[in-house]
């Protein structure tokens, strides 16, 4: 127990709690272009109506960002993320479970505020944890994560949605 509390082995397990949080970030970020045809039909959306719910996620996201840089330095990394993680969980759980387009936009606008938090807290994290020679080894680690996502998801979602149903992937 002992050992997994050096700051040497702690900083390593809190890379990977980051690299998973990054994973799940962007599997969730890309359930949407995945079901497309499907979330099409069932609220009834032309390519402008899709393009409205891709436009809320990215506006929101876009100006996210810079506030939740803000939070991290003013709050901390470990409280933003905790907030941030759970945050996007709920907005991608409300995805699931929208009726109406109203709500659907709604919560992908909340899923694009909160991800951004990702990022910021990250950077802090290797910037605290870690010394100038391994901050790259860490920074990457981490960021691989989104690519791992990345390569996860469409396999994920599409057996999720054809197992289950397209609610059961967001949930």
């Amino acid at each position: 127990m002992k050992t997994l509390l050096s700051p040497e082995k702690r900083r390593w397990f809190i890379v990977a709690i980051i690299f998973l949080a990054i994973v799940f970030n962007y599997v969730d970020r890309q359930i949407v272009s995945i079901l497309k045809p499907l979330l099409k039909s069932e609220f009834n959306l032309n390519d402008s109506g899709y393009a409205w719910i891709l436009n809320i996620f990215t506006i929101c996201y876009a100006v996210m960002y810079p506030v939740t840089g803000w939070m991290v330095d003013r709050f901390g990394a470990r409280l933003v993320m905790f907030w941030g993680i759970i945050t996007w969980s709920l907005a991608c759980i409300g995805g699931g479970l929208s009726r109406t387009i109203g709500q659907f936009g709604f919560f992908r606008g909340l899923l694009g505020a909160a991800e951004p938090t990702n990022f910021p807290a990250q950077l802090k994290v290797i910037a605290i944890w870690f010394p100038g020679k391994l901050r790259a080894t860490a920074n990457s680690l981490c960021v691989a994560g989104s690519s791992i996502g990345a390569i996860i998801a469409p396999p994920t979602i599409a057996w999720l949605a054809i197992t289950y149903s397209w609610k059961v992937a967001f949930i």
